[in-house]
């Protein structure tokens, strides 16, 4: 006994320890009602009742203070049912035992009133989209919104129920529903606690009440069947259902169009459509009648190759595409024939391949039209070459220059170096370059050129694409004995830089070229009179230049400054008029310059009068600049 006893005490202990340490861990955190926001303490609750009210209050303080609370065991209220007059109010008061939330809060509740929708009639429809309009007839809150969805029974009937809310302030909506065949069915409607359930009587579109413009057809051709179809697809797209012949309506009667007078096409509906009933008599537009030109008697393709051929027409309507047939003589002999049209509505393309040598005769037709064109298409053993078969370095072109034209004519050249039994011309080739480039500084890139062969050329298919090298010049070929004599530079110390020695070469060689860059050369070996350069980038070889170094005379130095009187053709005086009569005055210094040496220091003030001149920066025969006076005359 005593150590059951002792057992039990030690249970005791155990427990009593165990509940001591629940009771030290953290309580859960208290919110204050009193920290709602102005916004937050207004309820717009489904009704007026108190129930509906505190149901609201209850939603909005969960939702706000992220918890969760119950009437009684965390609050109690006290409430003053609003009126249409008056708003009313529900004050929550938190209870003192509540390990939820603390203190109180009063809500301004607005009057709810008791909506009631519109009486709406039973809804007469036709197959095809329709639309409702429901009103709020009173105490309406122009915030809730219509909800709306099909009736029991009825989707076999109706689907695509959508309610337009975008009047919602004015109480008003608008409902569109989609019938789809004739019968009743019924949309239900809801507003907060109210539903209604609408009759919708659907009926078959009555062809009877068709008028204006829908009695006119405009078919792709001039046939009953063109017509019928044109008729089939105006009403297929009214009433959102496919109608045809078999089950939905006949021809009663059809009269041809002419470029004289309309034509005219009777129809009645069965009484096995599900969406048409009635008659009526269409009038038919006549459509000017398409005409299919001749590609030629020269077509031909190529054995186991895709070929194609253009062809065109005349009034095509945009919507029919030719359609190309092997006569039943010429079977076999062309296969995958595909007839594609372009932006043009009168331009097709018809591709083919050929499966058998000889000549396949072809039927081209035109939808309705009874013109059809025979022609014939000669299917021939392909002995083209392929110049998508070249690899390597023959991928690679060094062109002579780098001109679009050259460089066409270079590749031309090239294939037929690389097939030496064809006579390859541009006309069998489709050329797109992409020039290779050098920039300011003498960097080069290299080019591509992508070569297709024209599908009508009987010598290459395939394609290829080239990597275009910049075109090299060898400079020691380009300095013969005269041209390595650079004469005077301007630089300065006891040899010219590389920019010094670049522009004199180029000024040197002029327009024939080549053209030398900073980083189209290197200099190997210098000194005062001559330098040794070697090329690189668009450069290459060595090659060595000699030089002086120049002496300009500063151009206050001339004799006169006075230059007297000088006479021209023209209004005012010229620069060359100038250095003419410095050349008169002071031969001996000045004999040499041209108008490649000196300039107007500022134009705006030259006068018939007086004038600035200056050297030019790289004139070697002149520097400085000078105030001259004359007296301009014009003849």
């Amino acid at each position: 006994m005593k150590k059951l006893l002792s057992l039990l005490a030690s249970f005791g202990l155990i427990t009593t320890t165990s509940i001591t340490a629940i009771s030290c861990s953290s309580k859960p955190e208290i919110k204050d009602l009193s920290n709602f926001t102005a916004e937050d303490l207004i309820l717009n609750p489904e009704t007026d009742e108190q129930e509906d009210v505190e149901s609201a209050a209850i939603d909005k303080i969960n939702q706000v203070l992220s918890i969760s609370v119950k009437k009684g065991v965390d609050f109690t209220v006290e409430f003053k049912k609003a009126n249409i007059l008056k708003d009313g109010y529900l004050i929550v008061q938190s209870t003192p035992s509540s390990q939820t939330i603390s203190g109180q809060v009063t809500f301004n509740v607005k009057y709810v009133g008791d909506p009631a929708l519109q009486d709406i009639q039973d809804q007469i429809s036709s197959i095809g989209n329709n639309t409702m309009r429901v009103s709020v007839s009173k105490d309406g809150d122009s915030r809730t919104l219509l909800k709306a969805s099909v009736g029991e029974g009825s989707s076999d009937f109706i689907d695509n129920v959508v309610v337009d809310n975008s009047t919602i302030k004015e109480n008003k909506f608008g409902v569109s529903y989609n019938a789809k065949k004739a019968g009743t069915a019924t949309i239900v409607l809801s507003y907060r606690k109210i539903t209604k359930e609408v009759k919708i009587i659907i009926n078959k579109n009555d062809l009877g009440i068709i008028g204006g413009s829908s009695l006119i057809l405009n078919p792709l051709f001039n046939t009953q069947n063109a017509a019928s179809e044109t008729f089939a697809k105006n009403i297929s797209k009214k009433v959102g259902h496919n109608i045809d012949t078999t089950s939905d309506f006949k021809v009663t009667s059809f009269k041809e169009p002419t470029s004289d007078s309309n034509g005219s096409l009777g129809i009645e509906a069965l009484s096995t459509s599900n969406y048409i009933q009635g008659s009526a008599l269409f009038s038919i537009n006549f459509k000017t009648v398409a005409t299919i030109k001749n590609p030629g008697d020269d077509l031909y393709g190529w054995l186991g190759s895709s070929m194609s051929f253009d062809l065109s027409m005349e009034n095509a309507n945009g919507v029919t595409i030719p359609t190309v047939t092997l006569d039943s003589d010429s079977v076999g002999q062309i296969s995958d024939i595909v007839v594609s049209p372009t932006e043009d509505i009168n331009k097709f393309v018809v591709n083919y391949v050929g499966t058998k040598e000889g000549d396949a005769s072809i039927t081209i037709s035109y939808g309705e039209n009874k013109e059809k064109l025979k022609t014939k298409i000669t299917i021939k053993e392909d002995k083209r070459v392929d110049i998508s078969t070249l690899s390597g370095e023959q991928l690679v072109l060094y062109p002579t220059s780098a001109y679009d034209s050259t460089v066409s004519k270079f590749i031309v050249d090239t294939l037929n170096k690389y097939f030496p039994d064809k006579k390859i011309s541009s006309d069998d080739l489709d050329i797109k370059n992409d020039l290779p480039k050098i920039n300011d500084l003498g960097d080069v890139s290299d080019g591509t050129s992508t070569v297709t062969s024209v599908e009508r050329s009987e010598l290459v298919k395939g394609s290829v694409k080239f990597t275009v090298k910049y075109p090299v010049k060898d400079i020691s070929q380009v300095f013969t004995s005269s041209k390595s004599q650079l004469g005077p530079i301007l630089f300065d110390g006891d040899k010219p830089d590389k920019e010094q020695l670049m522009k004199a070469i180029n000024k040197k060689l002029g327009f024939i070229g080549p053209k030398f860059y900073i980083n189209s050369f290197d200099i190997i070996k210098q000194d005062a009179t001559s330098a040794t350069i070697t090329g690189k980038n668009s450069l290459k070889g060595e090659a060595t230049v000699t030089y002086s170094k120049a002496n300009p005379i500063d151009l206050n130095q001339i004799k006169s400054k006075d230059l007297g009187e000088i006479k021209g053709a023209t209004e005012n005086v010229k620069i060359n008029m100038i250095v003419s009569k410095i050349k008169q005055i002071d031969p001996d210094q000045f004999g040499k310059i041209s108008t490649s040496d000196v300039e107007f220091a500022n134009p705006d003030e030259v006068t018939n009068t007086k004038a600035v001149i200056r050297a030019k920066k790289d004139s070697i025969l002149a520097k400085g600049q000078v105030e001259l006076t004359f007296n301009y005359i014009r003849n």
